[in-house]
């Protein structure tokens, strides 16, 4: 059997290494850069994955990175409310442990080297420089089955708006990353690494422990609301990007003006190299997952070319992750029962992923714009250690929060009864 993986990322790389290890499959993957490209170029993202994800990682034997890699071992949030000075103390400040601890690996050094690792496997191809949806067109016949997770190329544009599942039509905020060293350790942190979750009524500020080229670092992402007074970091007119310098200073400004509970931390913070950083904004989209190339032939979208989330969860990584599980496992099974790799079973392998992703989805649109009542439990999870543990076990865990988190009676229940047992 002959695969395509078209693309580069999370979810096409660990799906492309987990076929490859799969007996009577042949994988390509096209990337449209060469791993010493990727090495050289900008940040990617923030791709916190979390211990569910790092589990299947470990199965695949491409966990390369994890004995360099920060061990993140809890989530904290830090609240400030409307009205409040900013001189004032955030009015919620917690952390609590995740069960499995999770890692944060700059995609640079982690897709570059296994787009190497893979050319070093038997019955793995990698070629590069692949980007038009022609070349899709004039290949995919060649093949007996064919996955698309480039989600930043123009190939994304094939797919058609699932308008039911998605909730937007423009960006819910304007994104903003540097990688940086020279952050201090938090007053209120334990003594071991965790994420902080930072917000404001303008926007949101993380701070996650991660590994890049140079060694640990610490990644600093704001979203900010569009046009409100944290989104400053588009540039000029006939300008591509901000200077490395320009962008951090607008970034520790922000800090300053908006977050100062964590700015001394980062007053000193200097970029870990000259392209360790990135912005831009994008609207988040679930598309069809099936493309038909023409009366014979279709394709299936994986990863961000399916579902496109906003990060504010830290689900991209982490839902990619899982994504290329379900790819992998369908596949294998499909090979078992000698099946055909057909428009039912790509259909239903969507529905899969869709499956898991929903719940993510939810939880980050439900992040974007959070109700009374979520906020409540966010500040009363202050005074509870295990609403605490629940709420940060759901990042990793997302479908936890099916039943209680998104209904305000059941949600009060649950308080309720946290309180009563306190």
């Amino acid at each position: 059997m002959r695969v395509l993986v078209v693309g580069a990322g999370q979810a096409g790389l660990a799906t492309a290494c987990g076929l490859a290890q799969t007996d009577g499959v042949e994988v390509t993957v096209m990337s449209h850069k060469t791993p010493d490209e990727i090495r050289k170029g900008h940040v990617l993202s923030t791709q916190v994955i979390f211990g569910h994800g790092l589990t299947f990682e470990r199965e695949l034997g491409i966990n390369f990175w994890e004995e360099i890699a920060p061990d993140i071992g809890g989530i904290g949030l830090s609240a400030m409310a409307p009205g409040v000075p900013m001189e004032q103390q955030p009015v919620i400040d917690w952390w609590a442990p995740l069960e499995l601890t999770a890692q944060s690996v700059d995609q640079r050094i982690k897709f570059a080297g296994l787009l190497e690792y893979l050319k070093g496997l038997p019955g793995a191809t990698v070629i590069t420089n692949f980007t038009t949806s022609g070349e899709l067109a004039r290949t995919a016949g060649k093949y007996d089955l064919v996955l698309v997770g480039a989600g930043k190329s123009e190939l994304v544009k094939m797919f058609g708006r699932d308008d039911e599942r998605s909730s937007y039509t423009k960006p819910q905020r304007a994104l903003s990353v540097v990688y940086v060293n020279g952050v201090e350790p938090g007053a209120t942190d334990p003594d071991h690494p965790i994420v902080r979750f930072n917000a404001t009524p303008w926007g949101e500020l993380f701070m996650i422990p991660g590994l890049t080229k140079s060694g640990p670092c610490d990644i600093l992402f704001i979203e900010a609301r569009p046009d409100g007074p944290l989104d400053r970091f588009e540039p000029g007119t006939g300008e591509r990007i901000l200077s490395p310098d320009e962008h951090l200073r607008r970034f520790k400004d922000a800090l300053r003006e908006h977050f100062p509970w964590q700015y001394e931390r980062c007053r000193k913070a200097e970029l870990a190299d000259p392209t360790a950083y990135l912005a831009g904004r994008y609207v988040p989209t679930i598309r069809e997952p099936l493309l038909r190339i023409d009366a014979e032939h279709s394709v299936l979208a994986i990863g961000d070319v399916f579902v496109q989330q906003d990060p504010i969860a830290g689900q991209g990584a982490n839902m990619a992750t899982w994504n290329a599980k379900v790819v992998v496992e369908a596949v294998r099974e499909r090979l078992r029962e000698g099946g055909p790799f057909d428009d039912a079973w790509k259909l239903a392998t969507a529905e899969r992923q869709w499956a898991i992703a929903r719940h993510s989805v939810r939880f980050s649109n439900t992040l974007l714009d959070p109700p009374e009542y979520v906020l409540g439990a966010l500040g009363a999870a202050g005074q509870f250690p295990d609403v605490r543990r629940w709420l940060v076990n759901g990042f990793a865990q997302p479908s936890d929060f099916a039943d209680r988190l998104y209904d305000p009676a059941a949600l009060q229940r649950y308080l309720a009864g946290a309180a009563g047992a306190a």
